[in-house]
């Protein structure tokens, strides 16, 4: 795992799309090494379950917990993935109880909306 975050810093590295392992206890939900990059890497990490059967991508939704913002950074990176694939981009505020979406946040979506010309459909 740290050989992977290290490289991936050296080269500057955009996304890491990794596969998970099968182990037991609390890592079997993502595998400890692929739990290990998601917490120390330096860019945004997608984790594919093994032996899961692929399906073509139709459409990518951004699950927004209020509790952690997004930066410009990884939110644009999802953009053009989103659109270099041209798959429509949902971004979902997930509320727990009473709790707000930040309004930077919002207008943060709505900047890259307006700048990305993609199907993006902020759902709050």
């Amino acid at each position: 795992a740290d050989l992977l975050t290290d490289q991936a810093e050296e080269l500057n590295v955009n996304l890491i799309l990794m596969g998970t392992s099968e182990v037991l206890g609390i890592e079997a939900f993502i595998g400890t090494v692929a739990e290990t990059v998601t917490r120390n890497a330096p860019c945004p990490v997608i984790v594919v379950p093994r032996n899961h059967p692929y399906k073509s991508i139709k459409r990518i939704c951004l699950a927004v917990d209020p509790d952690h913002s997004i930066d410009e950074q990884n939110l644009s990176t999802l953009l053009l993935i989103a659109k270099g694939c041209n798959i429509p981009l949902d971004i979902a505020h997930v509320q727990r109880g009473k709790h707000e979406i930040d309004e930077s946040q919002v207008d943060l979506f709505e900047q890259l909306k307006k700048r990305s010309r993609s199907e993006i459909k902020l759902i709050f």
